[in-house]
């Protein structure tokens, strides 16, 4: 049996639910970065590089 291509419409919307997911994902990380740099400051930290704030997460 063969399978039916999805039509345009169907996938413009996977599409655009894709990009919100991905953007919502990219501003959780930006999210938890933040607040990492935070708690790190309000302990009295210096935060002089940031890589090492990202390999902690």
């Amino acid at each position: 049996m063969k399978k039916k291509k999805p039509s345009k419409k169907k996938l413009n919307k996977i599409t655009k639910s894709n990009e919100i997911s991905n953007e919502n994902s990219t501003e959780n990380l930006i999210d938890e970065v933040a607040l990492e740099i935070i708690s790190r400051r309000l302990k009295g930290e210096k935060i002089s590089e940031y890589p090492e704030i990202l390999k902690d997460l």
